[in-house]
């Protein structure tokens, strides 16, 4: 445990300044878990820095839920949308009837189908915190 950390754990006097480097995302992660734990960012990092392991905890049960939530999301957004319905009949109308794009039907559900699908690649994208192709 850093001397400094264990200091201010104890309640003494804080009287010395450190400056940090760090990235905009470690500012923000610093910021959102002080503010979830009710503590100023400063003391947040100090007990990081004191208890690495807790901070390490907190992290990924943030990172699980946040996951949950945006699969959740995945989930609501298929079950919203009629892909399957509309995707089962354009197959049926291509390979029974013909597919009639002149169809302003036909085209509105092709329409409809690629705009949930791209909605839920955007989600998926999001949650599994990969980049766009």
């Amino acid at each position: 445990m850093l001397a400094s950390s264990f200091d201010a754990l104890l309640g003494l006097p804080l009287d010395a300044t450190t400056t940090l480097r760090h990235t905009s995302r470690e500012g923000g992660i610093w910021r959102a878990n002080a503010k979830i734990l009710g503590i100023t960012t400063s003391k947040y990092i100090r007990a990081e820095m004191a208890d690495a392991a807790v901070k390490g905890k907190l992290i990924q049960s943030i990172e699980r839920e946040n996951t949950r939530k945006q699969n959740a999301l995945i989930l609501q957004a298929l079950g919203k949308s009629r892909i399957a319905n509309n995707l089962n009949q354009l197959a049926y109308a291509a390979h029974v009837e013909g597919l009639n794009l002149e169809d302003p039907s036909v085209v509105a559900q092709i329409h409809e189908a690629y705009e949930a699908v791209m909605t839920i690649r955007s989600l998926l994208i999001q949650s599994s915190g990969v980049s766009a192709l």
